[in-house]
C-alpha cells in the first residue's frame, strides 16, 4: 500500500515538474529575445550617428598676439573680431606644421589667444562634441563664453599628436545658428625654440533625427 502511494505521487509530480522546465525554457527565450533587441538598437543608434569635422586642420581662425590681454567678450557669439589678423590652423614657429607662422612670437609673448564662429542648424539633432588640440604648452578653451577644458599639462614627448576632450556635457551651450569655439593657448617657456598649436572641433549628430 505505501509502494502504491509513493508511486502515485511520483506521477502526479511528474507534470509539475514538466510545467516547470516549460516556464523555464520560455524565460530563457524571452531573455535572449530582450538582449537580441537591445544589441539591435545599440547598433542602430551606433549606425545612425554621423560625424561632422566642423574645424578641421588648416581651418582659418582670427587670432590675437598676447603681448597684452583681448578685449572682454572676446570668447562670444557676437564678438567684433574684425580688427583680429586670420590664419590657418596651425599656428607657431620653428619646427611643426605651421601654416600661419608667427615669427615675432619667440621672447616677445607666450600666449596666442583664437576664435572660430561655426553654425549648428539644428541643436537637438547635436549627441556629442569632441575638441582635439595640439599644443607644446597649457590652454584652455571655451564654448559661447563658457570654459569646457582647462589643462596645465604641456605636450613635450610628442607635440604632433594631438588630444581629444570628450565636451559632450557642454552641448546644452549651443545656440541654434552662430556659435564660437575660442581658446588661448599658453607657451610654457617664452624663449622656447619651438610652439606649435592646432585645435579641431568634431559634432556628432543623430542621422535618424534628421530623417
Amino acid at each position: 500500500m505505501k509502494k502504491g502511494t509513493s508511486f502515485s505521487n511520483q506521477k502526479h509530480r511528474a507534470p509539475e515538474l514538466n510545467k516547470g522546465l516549460l516556464y523555464l525554457a520560455l524565460s530563457l527565450i524571452l531573455l535572449v529575445g530582450c538582449l537580441s533587441g537591445q544589441n539591435v538598437y545599440a547598433q542602430s543608434s551606433a549606425e545612425n550617428t554621423i560625424s561632422t569635422l566642423l574645424i578641421s586642420e588648416g581651418s582659418t581662425w582670427h587670432y590675437y598676439k598676447g603681448v597684452e590681454k583681448p578685449p572682454q567678450k572676446w570668447t562670444h557669439s557676437g564678438f567684433d573680431q574684425s580688427s583680429w589678423q586670420e590664419g590657418q590652423s596651425g599656428f607657431g614657429y620653428g619646427a611643426g606644421a605651421n601654416r600661419t607662422y608667427l615669427a615675432d612670437m619667440q621672447g616677445n609673448y607666450s600666449t596666442l589667444y583664437v576664435r572660430q564662429e561655426f553654425m549648428v542648424n539644428k541643436i537637438q539633432n547635436v549627441t556629442g562634441l569632441i575638441l582635439s588640440v595640439s599644443c607644446d604648452g597649457p590652454f584652455i578653451a571655451y564654448l559661447n563664453g563658457i570654459e569646457v577644458i582647462r589643462t596645465n599639462t604641456i605636450q613635450l614627448d610628442n607635440m604632433s599628436q594631438a588630444e581629444q576632450f570628450n565636451i559632450s556635457g557642454f552641448k546644452h551651450e549651443l545656440f541654434p545658428r552662430d556659435n564660437v569655439l575660442a581658446l588661448e593657448c599658453n607657451n610654457d617657456d617664452i624663449s622656447s625654440d619651438v610652439f606649435s598649436f592646432v585645435p579641431t572641433f568634431e559634432v556628432f549628430e543623430s542621422e535618424e533625427v534628421l530623417q
